[in-house]
């Protein structure tokens, strides 16, 4: 992570964002300041005039339609390092997430806010010593960003609803965070981010994308020293107590040993889960249609999605139709419930030719953003140093 080179340390494997976040806190000299807008499909509140080297001004872009828009325009003031770097290039690669800076601070504003939000290309620039007003530009290999078209009636309503850009400020802090925990937040929003964009035209592939945001953060989080036995035991129960007989006990630690990268990964993304989950939604449906936030709940939950993550990647099988379905509001004689089900409806759901049980379906999309994202908020605020 860091590298000592000639009297000064060389932090490696970093985002753009916090280098430059870093470097303006140490007081090193300001380049430029470039601007991009962050376009959105939802009415856009407040403003963040000074919020480190960044600012996100309001555009007041109208709000009387869904259709995206560039609702903020994010200025960025450049506090590029002093050091060169070292020849020859070695690989540093682990911080990639396939953006550049722009699109690092349009990600964490759709996580922190929980809306659709995506960087368009850097159109204008202030040089120093160039035009104070700045100079209109249109070079660079990004586009402006479009929604893909929905299919069916929104996966996860609440992205609807207006918010205020206030919320940013919980990023104060940015910058003295260390590099490993800025970049597992960077990965997870930037997932994060992906997953909600196109969740209504690809639920499946919105599943995936939500399941490895998690992950970007879990992996940080938990302890990588863990006992293999005990790793298989809560990840694969069935494998355990077939081996914990008398004939087969001295095969329980090989095998747990052979399989501990699979079994850790698992348990890490059901402990960063039940540790760090959100509270229940405020508007919910009746009883029946809840999902369980307990924690025995929970831990069965995230056994079943992560199988169904593993099985999409691996041997191409999708998630399961009913976790793809959009939430409902439920009328009995004209009064409609006060949220949106949590749950897949009925006993079980044949379709397409394939046929799954609800305890195979724990869970709608909606309802897992809204325990990604507060897991992912919660574990950073309770990390903060």
């Amino acid at each position: 992570m860091e590298k000592q080179n000639t009297g000064f340390v060389l932090i490696k494997t970093a985002s753009e964002t916090y280098l430059n976040w870093l470097n303006f806190r140490e007081g090193k000299p300001r380049s430029g300041v470039v601007e991009a807008r962050l376009y959105t499909d939802v009415w856009i509140t407040g403003e963040i005039p000074i919020l480190g080297p960044y600012s996100f001004i309001n555009t007041v872009a109208p709000s009387d339609s869904l259709e995206l828009r560039p609702a903020v325009v994010l200025r960025v003031a450049q506090h590029p390092a002093t050091e060169t770097p070292s020849l020859p290039m070695n690989n540093d690669f682990d911080h990639y997430h396939g953006g550049d800076f722009v699109d690092e601070m349009a990600a964490l504003a759709s996580l922190f806010l929980g809306i659709r939000m995506q960087a368009g290309p850097i159109d204008r620039n202030f040089i120093q010593g160039g035009d104070p007003l700045g100079r209109p530009i249109h070079y660079g290999s990004k586009t402006v960003p479009a929604l893909p078209r929905p299919y069916q009636a929104p996966q996860i309503p609440r992205l609807r609803k207006a918010r205020n850009l206030d919320d940013l400020k919980k990023l104060e802090n940015f910058s003295i965070r260390t590099v490993n925990e800025t970049n597992a937040l960077i990965k997870a929003a930037r997932m994060y981010q992906q997953a909600i964009w196109i969740c209504d035209a690809d639920p499946e592939l919105a599943w995936l994308l939500l399941v490895s945001a998690v992950e970007s953060a879990a992996v940080l989080w938990a302890d990588d020293n863990n006992n293999p036995t005990d790793s298989l035991r809560a990840s694969i129960p069935e494998l355990f107590h077939l081996l914990n007989v008398d004939m087969y006990k001295d095969l329980i630690d090989p095998v747990a040993k052979i399989l501990s990268q699979v079994t850790r990964s698992t348990k890490k993304f059901k402990d960063f889960l039940v540790k760090f989950v959100p509270e229940p939604p405020l508007e919910r449906p009746p009883e029946a249609f809840r999902f369980s936030f307990k924690k025995a709940k929970l831990k069965e939950a995230a056994s079943i999605i992560y199988r169904h993550r593993s099985a999409s990647l691996h041997s191409g099988t999708a998630f399961p139709l009913p976790m793809c379905m959009p939430p409902k509001f439920l009328k009995f004689e004209e009064v409609s419930d006060s949220g949106y089900g949590e749950i897949p409806m009925g006993l079980a759901t044949s379709s397409r030719g394939a046929t799954w049980q609800i305890d195979q379906t724990p869970m709608l999309l909606h309802t897992f953003e809204h325990i990604a994202r507060g897991a992912i908020l919660n574990w950073w605020r309770s990390s903060q140093t």
